[in-house]
């Protein structure tokens, strides 16, 4: 369904999506986010049919890389599953689903970042110092010193 701008007669369990001058509305009933919150399986792989795609392409764009938009589809997911009781219905359902996909897609930006931090602080030690050197590492610059000794 495709509705003008603004939507707010728009049911809150809608997911809704902007493109440009346009919004497009996940009709999503009420009732399908009830059985998903007793915890009817068949419910839960309606949702996940139902935001997959705008999910895959919110992190896509976000992390980039096909294979952590995948992981990070899959971590938002299981986080829907074990949270959909807290949903409480008071936004739209899409708008809590992007919430938990960009917060793990942000989380994952996050941890790679570190990780090459952590790469780099290994790395100094085969940067060619010569014997009797050590390597002094900083973010800045890597520089070769003589120990201080006798």
């Amino acid at each position: 369904m495709i509705f003008p701008r603004p939507c707010r007669d728009v049911p809150r369990s809608y997911g809704i999506i902007q493109f440009g001058q346009m919004t497009v509305a996940f009709a999503v009933p009420d009732v399908l986010v009830a059985r998903a919150q007793a915890g009817d399986e068949a419910a839960l792989e309606a949702l996940y049919r139902a935001f997959e795609t705008p999910v895959y392409n919110l992190v896509r764009r976000m992390l980039r890389r096909p294979e952590d938009a995948e992981d990070v589809l899959q971590e938002t997911f299981l986080e829907v599953v074990r949270n959909i009781k807290q949903y409480r219905g008071e936004g739209h359902l899409w708008g809590w689903i992007r919430r938990i996909a960009s917060t793990k897609a942000l989380m994952r930006i996050r941890r790679d970042q570190v990780r090459v931090t952590e790469s780099l602080d290994d790395e100094p030690a085969s940067r060619g110092c010569t014997s009797g050197q050590t390597s002094i590492w900083s973010a800045r610059s890597s520089t070769c010193r003589r120990p201080p000794g006798p």
